[in-house]
């Protein structure tokens, strides 16, 4: 409890001045304390008051709003909001700080606990947070001990410490005690008291200032609530075995840390009731005589196997050797004991959010791990060769069972009518093709010319996707390769058959063409031929810019060209407030998927992240053709890790993996949608025509245009009830589902097929690149 000057006094009256470690609380709002800060002020003339209340409302006002950058004025505006008429010199507390004798105001205890430990935040979470808080842990000794306090304070991983220890500050202890000269004399725990005070005058600290004893130990463990961590580092013997003792019988674990190799103790009484004391290292001797023990022969045979002798550092071992000839006691140093109290203070942290359950001696050896005699991590990833993933490669053998069935079935009633093109010819019309675009990159075709026919396959080995439900995706692509292979065949003077999944729609053939120098009533109609003009420049641009409307024209001519595919529909949304409706969608369907480990794993497997995996792999997202800020590459290749993005999931975070499609929306001139009128292969196939006619049409009109369709992809197995590797975020997706389809008009005949953003941005100085056509045309 914060005590007011007439507590304190109460509390206070018969301690010497040199003792005082509580500081003194006023609330100006109470009239009562106001007056008896006033009178301690005119009896005390010398007291130096420190007012910075105004930049801690400035801190808290920053944190609580971490996505706004605030001009000075708002800052003062929203500050002045937040005090509610409140007088500033009212807002918050006073403490008064004895044994400084200054006045300081401060924030009031949840929003100073709020601003100090903000930076905590997420390796310590909010929920964490509130665990740790109802927390007790007491340290015995205050060497290392003072160390670990003070450390445990800074971190405020408990509500409340209790110190013990008899000692008093000495010049021999500044080579590893952090404090003053001026302290010469006082008892550490309260020159701890007053340092953690002074850190935190809302931490709860009780001081036993005669350290442990048999007397006391019952109080220090159990007097207003038990402890629910013991630290023990202090030097008596004797008191670490009784300490344990009780320890033992109070189901409460044990921590020890001894400052030489990190040399960390773990006792878990409250989850091994019979653990043995000091993992029964020293169950052999007599401990009914350690209290006798007063010379160091006495005090060796227990000494050495609680320390470890064997493996503790060199340098301790030779030092052993000249205690009580050239030195009083064992060595430590500040390194170590302040190392030690971040050892210590990161165990209990996770012993009490129950992420540590283990007993044990463990060792965190600094000299092992830097000396040189080990290769540091720069030198040793240097010489490792960056690894690229391929997707295996597709060859004739893996389709030779369509094969059979298409000469069984379809080439023995050849055409003779039909043309026999020249294996450049294959080649131009292939290379043209497979400038389509395809999700991801994937570029999930296979192309096989025999007995003058070109047939189209399903990449058996591109076609492995959480995006590409009944190969709905592969589908799209495929289908948009078709409408580059007929407008440049048209282009070259030839007509085109199309025979769509002539061994039916479950077959990795899609599909057949056959050339002609004539028309016929079967071939591909010549319609915007024109568009091959744009075929070699058509890319997706990802830039970011301001938000420039669509004309009427261009709208006007875009969905002539969808509607020119049999069934396909245009959707376009130009309403500022359906975009923002439309955007939230998108970016919840984002977060969703880059925290669901299935779409963790595509996402992370998609993105070409160097230089390197770009050309060689020739496929997959370049990172480099994302408009990314440092801060969220940075970012991107953070979360390439699973266990990160696992921690963002579990704290319920991850709006962050929303952000880049709430930009790219932001700067849309409008966002659009195609179409089908049912779902199957064949709508999915035509679907894709229409869409790389659209995207043509709009890289014709200098229009940017960007797929936004992950969500379609899901939304693809939602909407047929599939939610394999989905099942955990199966009710989010069905519900983000509704919304798209009461935003967007859907009807019940109409399936969405793509998502897409249409902007008036820069050119991106990247564009995709392109698996070579001798790597996707076989011959037979």
């Amino acid at each position: 409890m914060e005590k007011s000057i007439t507590n304190w006094l109460s509390d206070n009256k018969v301690v010497p001045e040199e003792q005082v470690y509580t500081p003194i609380f006023f609330n100006l709002y109470i009239e009562k304390s106001k007056d008896e800060l006033f009178e301690l002020l005119k009896n005390n003339p010398t007291i130096e008051v420190c007012d910075e209340i105004n930049g801690q409302l400035e801190e808290l006002i920053k944190l609580r709003h971490p996505k706004k950058k605030f001009t000075p004025d708002e800052l003062n505006q929203t500050i002045e909001n937040h005090l509610d008429n409140t007088p500033i010199d009212e807002y918050g507390i006073w403490i008064y700080y004895p044994w400084l004798n200054k006045l300081i105001h401060l924030l009031d205890k949840e929003e100073f606990i709020e601003v100090r430990t903000n930076r905590n935040q997420y390796k310590i979470t909010p929920e964490e947070e509130e665990i740790l808080a109802d927390k007790k842990i007491g340290i015995i000794g205050l060497s290392v001990g003072k160390a670990i306090a003070l450390t445990i304070a800074l971190e405020r991983i408990c509500g409340e410490l209790v110190i013990a220890d008899f000692d008093i500050i000495e010049l021999s202890n500044l080579n590893r005690i952090q404090t003053g000269v001026q302290n010469f004399g006082v008892k550490k725990t309260i020159v701890v008291a007053r340092e953690i005070a002074e850190i935190d005058p809302f931490l709860k600290v009780t001081c036993m200032h005669d350290g442990l004893t048999e007397e006391n130990v019952t109080d220090f463990f159990t007097k207003n609530g038990q402890l629910d961590i013991c630290i023990e580092v202090c030097d008596g013997l004797h008191t670490k075995i009784f300490a344990r003792q009780k320890a033992k019988e109070l189901g409460i674990p044990v921590v020890m840390n001894s400052s030489d190799r990190g040399t960390t103790d773990i006792e878990r009484f409250d989850l091994e009731p019979d653990l043995p004391i000091l993992h029964g290292l020293i169950d052999h001797l007599d401990l009914t005589l350690v209290k006798e023990a007063k010379t160091n022969e006495e005090k060796v045979p227990y000494l050495l196997p609680m320390l470890g002798v064997e493996t503790s550092s060199e340098r301790l071992k030779a030092s052993m050797l000249e205690i009580e000839d050239t030195i009083t006691t064992w060595p430590q140093l500040a390194s170590g004991v302040i190392f030690g109290g971040g050892i210590c203070t990161d165990v209990c942290r996770r012993i009490l959010l129950n992420q540590f359950t283990k007993s044990g001696r463990y060792f965190v050896d600094t000299e092992e791990q830097i000396n040189d005699s080990v290769k540091d991590y720069i030198s040793a990833n240097k010489v490792k060769k960056e690894q690229v993933n391929f997707i295996p490669k597709t060859n004739i053998e893996d389709y030779l069972e369509a094969l059979k069935e298409v000469n069984e079935k379809l080439f023995a009633h050849n055409s003779s009518s039909s043309c026999d093109l020249l294996n450049v010819e294959v080649e131009e019309l292939v290379k043209y093709a497979i400038m389509a675009p395809s999700g991801g990159n994937v570029q999930p075709w296979k192309w096989l010319f025999k007995n003058k026919k070109l047939m189209l396959f399903n990449d058996v080995n591109r076609s492995e996707s959480i995006l590409n439900y009944k190969n709905t995706a592969s589908l799209i692509s495929i289908g948009a390769a078709t409408e580059n292979l007929i407008l440049k065949a048209h282009q070259m003077g030839y007509e085109v058959e199309l025979n769509k999944f002539p061994l039916g729609s479950g077959n990795d053939l899609i599909a057949i063409f056959t050339f002609y120098k004539n028309a016929s009533e079967n071939v591909e109609k010549h319609i915007h031929d024109n568009l091959i003009e744009v075929v070699p420049t058509r890319l997706t641009n990802r830039n970011l810019g301001e938000r420039v409307p669509l004309k009427e024209e261009d709208e006007k001519y875009f969905n002539e060209v969808v509607r020119s595919i049999n069934g396909a529909k245009l959707k376009i949304f130009k309403d500022a407030i359906k975009i923002e409706e439309l955007k939230e969608i998108l970016a919840e369907v984002d977060k969703l998927f880059m925290t669901n480990k299935a779409g963790h794993t595509h996402f992370i497997h998609e993105i070409r992240w160097n230089k390197k995996e770009v050309e060689e792999t020739r496929d997959g997202i370049d990172i480099n053709t994302i408009d990314l800020t440092p801060t969220e590459r940075a970012g991107l290749i953070v979360s390439k890790n699973w266990n990160v993005t696992k921690h963002i999931k579990k704290w319920k975070l991850g709006n962050e993996f929303g952000k880049l499609s709430k930009k790219a929306i932001d700067s849309a001139s409008a966002l659009g949608m195609i179409t089908m009128p049912k779902f199957d292969a064949d709508n999915f196939f035509d679907g894709g025509r229409a869409i790389q006619k659209l995207w043509l049409a709009s890289s014709e009109r200098g229009i940017a245009f960007q797929p936004m369709s992950i969500n379609t992809f899901l939304f693809a197995k939602v909407g047929d009830g599939n939610f394999d590797d989905i099942e955990e975020i199966k009710n989010e997706m069905v519900v983000q589902y509704d919304k798209l389809k009461q935003v967007t008009g859907m009807a019940s005949n109409e399936k969405d097929v793509f998502f897409f953003r249409l902007a008036s941005v820069k050119d991106p100085k990247v564009k995709a690149l392109r698996r070579y056509v001798k790597d996707v045309l076989m011959y037979e």
